[in-house]
């Protein structure tokens, strides 16, 4: 292959982007490069990603996420994956805010409200909305009919950040890996 035709494989951020969420201060960028199968030059890339700042509401949260299709759609399942998890994520995160808000406005005795958008969820809150999105986005994928999943899949590795709580969520389905690194000045 020539150097111009590895370059087309490519999909990459321009330069790195700092963002921080709350007490965590995050620096990311991403790059994919397509797969070469000499039975198929012209086989889609079949990895996928997402970046949510403000995410579930917060502005002091973010979603992000790899997602490694494997199989005849795997391309297919990892862009499903890609545009259905972070908003199931993102809805369970919102339905249980709610519900912990409710229990504690109805504890207060007459108080004022609770605002969902104060409510910090416990670790064990916010892994298991993660664990519902992660089901239900797999069921949903064996029902859309847009793509055949019986031989094809997707890995998805993703880092929920809760800046005020400086707490990552990462979770984890199949056999890709997160790494957190830190800067230490010395």
């Amino acid at each position: 292959m020539t150097n111009a035709e590895i370059e087309n494989r490519i999909e990459c951020s321009e330069s790195s982007r700092t963002a921080t969420f709350g007490g965590v201060k995050v620096r990311y960028a991403f790059l994919s490069q397509r797969g070469y199968y000499p039975d198929d030059a012209n086989k889609p890339n079949q990895d996928s990603f997402s970046i949510a700042e403000n995410f579930a509401g917060q502005e002091t949260d973010a979603f992000f996420g790899v997602y490694d299709g494997h199989g005849r759609d795997g391309d297919k399942c990892a862009q499903f994956t890609r545009d259905t998890l972070p908003g199931l994520i993102s809805k369970y995160v919102g339905k249980s805010k709610n519900r912990e808000a409710k229990a504690r406005s109805n504890a207060s005795d007459g108080g004022p409200p609770c605002d969902p958008h104060t409510v910090e969820l416990t670790k064990d809150q916010t892994q298991a909305c993660a664990l519902k999105a992660h089901v239900e986005a797999n069921r949903a994928m064996h029902r859309s009919p847009a793509l055949d999943d019986s031989l094809s899949g997707t890995t998805s590795i993703s880092a929920y950040i809760q800046g005020r709580r400086n707490r990552i969520t990462v979770s984890n389905v199949g056999d890709s890996r997160a790494i957190i690194g830190q800067r230490i000045k010395r």
